[in-house]
């Protein structure tokens, strides 16, 4: 099986990680991860 990373538009991208980092009390980061393993390997590194 294999997968592909959804390409999300820049303007979506920043629009979320803006609002996640300035409502979200504790968030100072947002990650994007692309990868292309299968969804039954995916993990956070």
């Amino acid at each position: 099986m294999t997968v592909d990373w959804y390409r999300m538009p820049l303007e979506v991208l920043q629009n979320a990680a803006s609002r996640m980092c300035n409502e979200v009390v504790g968030v100072n980061r947002v990650f994007y991860d692309i990868t292309i393993k299968t969804p039954g390997t995916i993990e956070w590194e």
